[in-house]
C-alpha cells in the first residue's frame, strides 16, 4: 500500500496535464452535409462609424470638389474620402452640409446623398462603404489586440484567425462575446465547438465587439511563473525521485 502512494503524485500530474481531444477541436458535431440557413441582415450606420465616400460625376464642380485636396475639413482624394459620423448620426458633406445617415445601409445612404446631391450637381453616382471597423480579441490567443477590418461584418472565427488563432491553452467552448449596443452592454457565453453557432446573433460581429478566450482549467496550472507551476514542478521532481528510488530497491 505504501508502495502505491509513491506514484500518487506522478498520476496527479498526468491527470492534470492532459486535456481531452475533443476540448482541442473548434467542432464536435458536425457531420457530412451539414448545412444550416443563417440570415445575414445588413449593418444599418452607427454613430462614429468611418465612412468612404466617393463622388463620381462628369459635371467639373465634382472633380474639382471630391477630386482631391481638402472640404470641410476631410481630406478627399481620387481614392479614399472618409467621414466619421458624429454622436447625433450625421455627417457634413460638401454642398448638402449635414445629412442624417443613422440606421440607413451604405446603400440606402449613397442614394441619399446622391438625391441631395443632385440639387447642385448634375449626373453624380455615390459609392459608400464602411472603412476601418474595428474589434478587439483577448485571452488565449497567440496575437491579442484591437484589428480593423472594411467589411460589414466579419464571423467569429474570422477575428480569431486575425489574431492567430487559440493558444493550446484556449478553451474553445468557454468564449465570452462583449457587445456594446446604445443603451447597455451584454456578456455572452459561446461554444465555439457547436455547429449550431452559425444561427446565433454572435456568429457574425459587429464593430466594437470584444472577444474574450478563457483558458482551460486543465492546463491553468502549467502557466510559467505562477506558484502553480512551481508546486506541480515539485511534485513532479519528487514522483520521479521516488519512482527511481523504488525500481532501484525493486532490482535488489
Amino acid at each position: 500500500m505504501k508502495k502505491a502512494l509513491i506514484f500518487v503524485p506522478l498520476i496527479c500530474v498526468l491527470f492534470t496535464s492532459c486535456v481531452t481531444y475533443n476540448k482541442l477541436r473548434y467542432f464536435n458535431n458536425v457531420n457530412n452535409n451539414d448545412s444550416y440557413s443563417v440570415e445575414r441582415s445588413p449593418k444599418t450606420i452607427q454613430p462614429f462609424d468611418k465612412l468612404y465616400i466617393k463622388v463620381f460625376g462628369t459635371d467639373e464642380r465634382a472633380q474639382k470638389t471630391f477630386g482631391s485636396g481638402e472640404v470641410n475639413g476631410a481630406f478627399m482624394d481620387a481614392s479614399l474620402s472618409s467621414y466619421i459620423v458624429n454622436d447625433s448620426g450625421k455627417i457634413a458633406f460638401p454642398f448638402i452640409g449635414t445629412i442624417q445617415l443613422s440606421g440607413l445601409t451604405v446603400e440606402q445612404a449613397g442614394k441619399q446623398i446622391q438625391a441631395r446631391l443632385s440639387q447642385y450637381l448634375n449626373n453624380t453616382d455615390v459609392i459608400v462603404k464602411f472603412i476601418s471597423n474595428h474589434i478587439s480579441v483577448l485571452g488565449e490567443v497567440e496575437h491579442q489586440g484591437d484589428f480593423t477590418y472594411n467589411e460589414d461584418k466579419i464571423t467569429i472565427y474570422q477575428a480569431l484567425g486575425m489574431a492567430g488563432g487559440l493558444t493550446r491553452y484556449g478553451n474553445r467552448k468557454n468564449v465570452i462575446l462583449m457587445r456594446k449596443t446604445p443603451n447597455k452592454v451584454t456578456y455572452s457565453r459561446i461554444n465555439l465547438s457547436d455547429k449550431r453557432i452559425v444561427q446565433s446573433d454572435f456568429f457574425y460581429l459587429m464593430p466594437g465587439d470584444v472577444v474574450i478566450v478563457e483558458p482551460l482549467k486543465a492546463v491553468a496550472f502549467s502557466y510559467q511563473n505562477t506558484t502553480y507551476t512551481n508546486i506541480l514542478a515539485t511534485f513532479s521532481t519528487l514522483a520521479s525521485l521516488l519512482s527511481a528510488i523504488y525500481i532501484i530497491r525493486t532490482l535488489k
